[in-house]
């Protein structure tokens, strides 16, 4: 499950740093950050290559109880951007539990963030993202990662994300950490 956790940070940092690393200048749009409030972040991983070793069945079993598994079909999870962190234009701390994933090599061009993804933890390997601003209230990505698992073996992924602004009030939704 390690794996899987490394997997997830890179997604979830991937599709933060597309909010935050903006760097706008005045002459922009004041969309290009995205707004503060409720977000739908909807995510999926494909893995082309190595990926988590669960049996098909026991993969049903576990979406049956509830569980919300980011391979093999989209997951949609509310998370609440702050007005700090939409304005933001830094890139986001990895968690404690994985310090191992930088993110580099932040550019934006347009609506368009790009960036570079490192990990040398128990996931050793290089991503690359890029997403793009639809509007103020919608962007879409992808981040690529190739790499080794200390528990998988080779490991290569394409994730599709996007994000939907949904309400400025983010009621009980958790702000995630920077």
């Amino acid at each position: 499950m390690r794996t899987q956790t490394t997997l997830c940070w890179i997604v979830a940092a991937g599709l933060v740093a597309t909010q935050s690393a903006s760097g706008a200048s005045a002459a922009e749009p004041v969309w290009s950050h995205g707004r503060p409030g409720l977000w739908a972040i909807t995510t999926q991983i494909d893995f082309e290559q190595g990926g988590p070793k669960i049996p098909p069945e026991q993969i049903a079993q576990m979406r049956l109880l509830g569980m919300m598994l980011p391979f093999g079909e989209p997951v949609t999870s509310d998370v609440c951007i702050s007005a700090a962190q939409a304005a933001d234009d830094q890139p986001p701390t990895p968690p404690q539990n994985d310090a191992s994933c930088q993110i580099l090599n932040i550019h934006k061009q347009g609506l368009t963030y790009s960036g570079d993804l490192i990990c040398s933890g128990d996931t050793k390997g290089k991503g690359h993202f890029e997403s793009t601003y639809v509007d103020d209230k919608r962007y879409d990505g992808t981040l690529t990662f190739k790499g080794v698992s200390k528990l998988d073996g080779v490991v290569a992924t394409t994730t599709t994300f996007s994000g939907k602004w949904l309400r400025a009030d983010c009621g009980s939704a958790e702000t995630p950490n920077r």
